[in-house]
């Protein structure tokens, strides 16, 4: 008997539109093949750092964001286990802080995931070309494991008939 390909999954959440699809299709694929699943917010604080560098913002403005972005991913993460557990899947959940594909990718590794399941960027939507986020090209480039972007149509309503 041959031995499953795919044991755990990451998700990586963002609170668009579709990283909340993308949730739902890790969730079909967690609930059809008993596959472990992680999801991810990663609170941007590198980007935020060098917005203050930059003097785009003072250092108090810098750190409401951060709170707010921690506020907004502990959100995320509670909705995506809510998701999960409609539809009697355990969402382990992991709220980080750093640039977001040095944590994805980090994080993929750490809990030996096989698969990263990103949302469809704002970009790749824009883009009649299929352009990719510089985030996204590197968590491609440096991830150990697949990547997968979640872009199908109908994946709400393949969640909701679990």
């Amino acid at each position: 008997m041959m031995e499953k390909y795919f044991k755990r999954i990451l998700v990586a959440i963002n609170g668009t539109t579709s990283s909340i699809q993308a949730v739902q299709y890790a969730i079909v694929l967690a609930k059809n093949y008993q596959l472990e699943l992680h999801a991810v917010f990663v609170v941007d604080t590198t980007t935020l750092k060098q917005l203050t560098l930059n003097k785009f913002f003072i250092e108090e403005e810098s750190d409401g964001y951060e709170k707010a972005l921690t506020a907004d991913g502990e959100k995320y993460l509670d909705f995506a286990k809510k998701l999960g557990s409609a539809k009697g899947v355990s969402v382990h959940t992991h709220l980080v802080e750093g640039a977001v594909w040095s944590e994805v990718v980090s994080l993929a590794e750490q809990e030996d995931v096989q698969l990263i399941i990103l949302g469809e960027s704002r970009r790749q939507k824009a883009a009649k070309d299929a352009s990719i986020s510089p985030t996204y090209k590197q968590i491609m480039a440096n991830a150990s494991c697949s990547v997968l972007f979640a872009n199908d149509p109908d994946i709400e309503s393949v969640y909701d008939g679990l």
